[in-house]
C-alpha cells in the first residue's frame, strides 16, 4: 500500500523511486503529513517554553479526482505551544506506510507563515495523480523549529478509494528516475468494486455524512458538536457561525434592543443583550465589530464574545470596542464591571476603553472587578482613560473685624476732690476686649490701666506731685499669629471595591488679635499747693479677629487598566493593558485674612500745669491670617492593581501608568506601575 505524505522541510533531500514491487492494481492510501521536528530534543524545562507543530486535518477535494488531474489537498497547521513559531515549510510526498520517509517521492511543498501561540494556518498543496491513493500530511520537515514535542507531527486522511496504477508528480516537481531493475508485470485487474454511495461516506469517521458535513475530514467539526467560540474562528457544529447560536444573543451596531437578538435581529447595545440571556437562558452574547458607548456590567454564566465581522464571520481584523465616558455616581468612568461574578465567564476578542476624565476627583477604570474570580479576560486591549484633577480646597473666610474702639479718659479736678474716670476698653467681636484706661486718683498715683484679653499690659499711672505726672500709653495688642498649612495628601486607599486618593487637610486658623490697655493720670499733690486728681486715661482697643484656614483639596482621580479587589481565582491570557494618566492633586484653599482691631481711647489733657494727663490706651492687634489647605495627593495609575486577589499576569502586555503630580503646596505625587 502507497501512501502520500507531506512534510516541513530542514535540509532533507527526498530520494528514491516511487514504484514499489506489487504497486499497479493495488489501493493507496494518499495522506498528507505534516512534521514539525527540530535537531535537538528539548528537556522538560525547555519544552513548556517552545512552539509545538502539529497537523489538525487534511482535506483532499470532496469530489473525487480524476486519474491524472491536478486536485489541491487542503492541510490545518496549528502550533499548540507557548511561545510563537517562526515560518516553516510543508512538504507532501508519496510513502508506502503512514510515516514520511527519505525514499519519499516528494509532490509537492507549501510554505506555512509564522503561527503565534494557539494560532493555526491553512495551506494547499496541489496534488497529480493517476488515480485516488489516502493522503498523509507531515509539518516542518526543515526541522528549522525546536518544539516541546517532536513526535506528534504526522496526520493522515481518510482513504480515497481509487485503484492506483502509478503516482505522477506535479509538474513543478522532477518525476524520480527510474530504477534499472524492471518491475514485475502487474496483476490482471479483478472486477471493479461497487461505487460508494456519496450519502453514505464518511471520510472522517465522526457520525455525520459528508454531504452534511461543515468538515468533512475534520472528526471535531459536525453538527451537533461542540462550539465554544475559539482562537481559530472555526464553526464546529456547523451552524454558521463561531460558537452556538441556539445559546447565543447576538449584538450589532444598527441593531434594536427591541430585537429577539438574532442573527438576522441583533439587539443594540451589549447590557441590553446580557439582560435578555438572563431573561430567556441563554449562555453567550455575540458581539459584531464596532463601537458601542456603554458601561458593561457582567452577568455571571454568561459570556461576551467580540470580534465577529459582517456576516458574522469571526476573524482578526473585526475590532469590538466598549467605550465608556459618562461618570457613575459622579465619581468614576468604568467600561467593563465584574461584581460578584463567581461562575466562569468569559470575555474575549474586545477593545475595552474609558475616555480622559475632566470633571474633579473621578477615577477612570477601564475593567473593575470585585468580588468575581469566575472571570476570564482574554485577547483584549484594555485602555484607561486620564483620572480627573483633584478638586481644589475651599477658601478660608476673612476674620472679623474689630468695631468698638477704646473710650477717652475723663477730666482730672485741679483743687477737687473727685476721682477722674477711666476710659472703658473697646469690645472685640472675638472676645478680644481692650483692657479699661486707668483712673486719675485724687493726690495720688494715677491707677494702672488693666490689660487687654490676651496680656497686653495697661500702663502705669502717672506718678503725684506739683505738678502730677503723665500716665503712661497702654501696649498695642499683638497680632494674631498666622494659622499654618494643613497636612498633605499621600496615597489612598481601597474601600468597598473604589479607589480613594488621599486629600489634604485643612489649614489652622488665624489668631485672634489682642487689646491694650490704658495708662492712668497722676495726681496733684504738694506743701503749696491744693491737691487734686489727675486725669484718666483711655481704654484699649479691641482686637480683630483670625482668618478661618483654607480647606484641604482632593486627590487626583486615578486611572487602572484592571482594578481586581478580592477576585482570586480570575484569568488574564493575552490581554494589551494600558494605563492613562493619574490626575494631578488638588491645590489647597488659601486661608482668610485676619480681622482689624480697633485703637485705644485717648487719655485725658485738662489743666496739665498742675494734674497729669492720662496715658492713651494701647491699639487692638488684628486677627492672622488662616493658613492653607493641604495639597491632594496626585492619583496613581497602574497598568493592573490588585487589592486581596492573586492572579497570574504572565502572557499580557502591561504599560506603566504615569501618576498625577501633588497638588500644591505640598501634596505628594501618585503611586505608579505596570503592576500593583
Amino acid at each position: 500500500m502507497w501512501t502520500i505524505a507531506g512534510m516541513i522541510e530542514k535540509n532533507t533531500r527526498v530520494r528514491g523511486d516511487a514504484r514499489r514491487d506489487g504497486v499497479a492494481g493495488r489501493l493507496l492510501a494518499l495522506a498528507v503529513v505534516a512534521v514539525i521536528a527540530s535537531a535537538l530534543a528539548p528537556g522538560p524545562a525547555a519544552a513548556s517554553s517552545r512552539p509545538d507543530l502539529i497537523v489538525t486535518a487534511v482535506e483532499p477535494p470532496p469530489e473525487r479526482p480524476q486519474a491524472g488531474t491536478a486536485f489541491p489537498v487542503r492541510l490545518t497547521v496549528r502550533n499548540r505551544g507557548t511561545v510563537p513559531a517562526r515560518a516553516s515549510v510543508a512538504r507532501l510526498v508519496a510513502s508506502a506506510d503512514t510515516r514520511a520517509g527519505r525514499s519519499d517521492l516528494l509532490l509537492g511543498t507549501a510554505k506555512v507563515g509564522p503561527l503565534r501561540p494557539r494560532q493555526r494556518r491553512r495551506v494547499t498543496v496541489s496534488v497529480t495523480v493517476a488515480s485516488q491513493v489516502h493522503l498523509v500530511v507531515c509539518a516542518d520537515a526543515r526541522r528549522r523549529i525546536r518544539e516541546s514535542r517532536e513526535d506528534n507531527n504526522c496526520r493522515a486522511s481518510a482513504p480515497l478509494a481509487l485503484r492506483l496504477s502509478d503516482v505522477v508528480a506535479p509538474p513543478s516537481v522532477p518525476a524520480p528516475a527510474e530504477t534499472p531493475t524492471p518491475s514485475p508485470a502487474p496483476p490482471a485487474p479483478g472486477p471493479t468494486p461497487p461505487a460508494a454511495d456519496p450519502a453514505s461516506i464518511d471520510s472522517d469517521g465522526d457520525g455525520t455524512a459528508d454531504v452534511s458535513d461543515c468538515g468533512p475530514f475534520d472528526a471535531g467539526a459536525h453538527p451537533g458538536a461542540p462550539d465554544a467560540p475559539d482562537d481559530f474562528f472555526v464553526d464546529s457544529n456547523c451552524d454558521g457561525v463561531d460558537g452556538t447560536a441556539a445559546t447565543s444573543v447576538f449584538v450589532a451596531p444598527g441593531g434594536s434592543d427591541n430585537a429577539a437578538g438574532t442573527r438576522e435581529a441583533a439587539m443594540a447595545t451589549i447590557g441590553s443583550a446580557i439582560q435578555k440571556a438572563q431573561f430567556v437562558g441563554r449562555s453567550s452574547v455575540l458581539v459584531r465589530a464596532g463601537t458601542y458607548n456603554e458601561r458593561v456590567v457582567l452577568a455571571g454564566g454568561i459570556s461576551l464574545y467580540g470580534g465577529y465581522g459582517a456576516g458574522w464571520n469571526r476573524s482578526d481584523g473585526a475590532t469590538t470596542t466598549i467605550m465608556s465616558t459618562t461618570p457613575v455616581a459622579g465619581d468614576r468612568v468604568v467600561a467593563l464591571e465584574a461584581l460578584n461574578v463567581v461562575p466562569v465567564t468569559r470575555v474575549e476578542r474586545f477593545r475595552i476603553e474609558t475616555g480622559d476624565v475632566s470633571a474633579p476627583g473621578v477615577d477612570s477604570y477601564a475593567v473593575r472587578v470585585v468580588g468575581s474570580p469566575g472571570l476570564r479576560l482574554e485577547d483584549s486591549v484594555i485602555v484607561a482613560g486620564d483620572g480627573g484633577p483633584g478638586a481644589a480646597g475651599s477658601s478660608g473666610a476673612n476674620g472679623l473685624d474689630a468695631t468698638d474702639l477704646g473710650d477717652n479718659g475723663q477730666t482730672g479736678w485741679h483743687d477737687w476732690n473727685y476721682p477722674a474716670k477711666a476710659g472703658a476698653g473697646g469690645v472685640s467681636p472675638v472676645g478680644q476686649n481692650g483692657g479699661a484706661g486707668g483712673a486719675g486718683v485724687y493726690a495720688a498715683d494715677g491707677a494702672t490701666g488693666s490689660p487687654g484679653v490676651g496680656g497686653a499690659a495697661g500702663g502705669p499711672g502717672g506718678p503725684a506731685g506739683d505738678p502730677g505726672q503723665p500716665g503712661q500709653h497702654g501696649h498695642d495688642g499683638a497680632d494674631g499669629a498666622m494659622g499654618t498649612v494643613g497636612d498633605p495628601g499621600s496615597g489612598g486607599y481601597v474601600n468597598n471595591g473604589l479607589w480613594f486618593t488621599g486629600a489634604g487637610g485643612a489649614g489652622k486658623p488665624g489668631g485672634h488679635g489682642g487689646g491694650g490697655g490704658g495708662g492712668g493720670g497722676g495726681g496733684q499733690t504738694g506743701a503749696f499747693v491744693v491737691d487734686g486728681s489727675g486725669n484718666g486715661g483711655g481704654g484699649g482697643g479691641a482686637g480683630g479677629g483670625g482668618g478661618t484656614p483654607g480647606g484641604g483639596a482632593t486627590g487626583g482621580g486615578a486611572s487602572f487598566g484592571i482594578f481586581a479587589v478580592n477576585s482570586t481565582g480570575m484569568t488574564l491570557t493575552g490581554n494589551t493593558i494600558q494605563p492613562g494618566h493619574g490626575g494631578m492633586g488638588g491645590a489647597g484653599g488659601f486661608g482668610g485674612f485676619g480681622g482689624s482691631g480697633t485703637p485705644g481711647g485717648n487719655g485725658y489733657d485738662w489743666a496739665l500745669d498742675e494734674i497729669g494727663i492720662g496715658g492713651d490706651g494701647g491699639h487692638g492687634g488684628d486677627g492672622g491670617k488662616g493658613g492653607r489647605g493641604g495639597g491632594g495627593a496626585g492619583g496613581p495609575s497602574f497598568g493592573i492593581f490588585r487589592s486581596g486577589t492573586t492572579v497570574a499576569t504572565g502572557g499580557n502586555n502591561v504599560t506603566p501608568g504615569v501618576p498625577g503630580a501633588g497638588g500644591a503646596p505640598n501634596g505628594f505625587p501618585g503611586q505608579s506601575g505596570a503592576l500593583h
